[in-house]
């Protein structure tokens, strides 16, 4: 006897545990590329003009930073909390520059680079500012 086709179809639609196993392989494979291709890529951008920051901070630091040796121990914990506030906002800032499409399309030219658009810009730099966010709640 042949086998109905209609029936063969409707035991295949029933059992949901290999699509539940499917889906669920299709979204971890999705993670991990765009953790893979977007994720990281931002992390290590924000994380590279963070430690800019750190190498070449502003006046307003490197003064506290001097000035923490003559104050008690409780006092230099304070300034360094300043300093960290101080240099979080200084790489703020640095990104906040680099998102002037001018300036960006000027660089890129003089490079030989492709166009950027506006919208691109600005949002790498949107999601630069929310990857240093997230790794300051994380370090909290």
């Amino acid at each position: 006897m042949e086998e109905n086709q209609v029936f063969a179809l409707a035991r295949t639609l029933q059992n949901t545990t290999s699509a539940q196993r499917e889906i669920a392989s299709f979204l971890d494979t999705m993670r991990q590329k765009i953790d893979i291709e977007y994720l990281q890529k931002i992390r290590t951008a924000a994380t590279l003009q963070q430690q800019e920051a750190v190498s070449q901070p502003p006046k307003e630091v490197t003064l506290l930073r001097a000035l923490s040796a003559f104050v008690d121990t409780d006092t230099q914990k304070r300034l360094h909390d300043v300093c960290q506030s101080l240099l979080f906002c200084h790489t703020l800032q640095q990104i906040q520059n680099g998102m002037h499409y001018d300036d960006a399309l000027l660089q890129a030219r003089s490079q030989g680079e492709s166009f950027v658009s506006p919208v691109s810009l600005q949002f790498a730099g949107f999601c630069m500012m929310l990857s240093l966010l997230e790794q300051t709640q994380n370090t909290d």
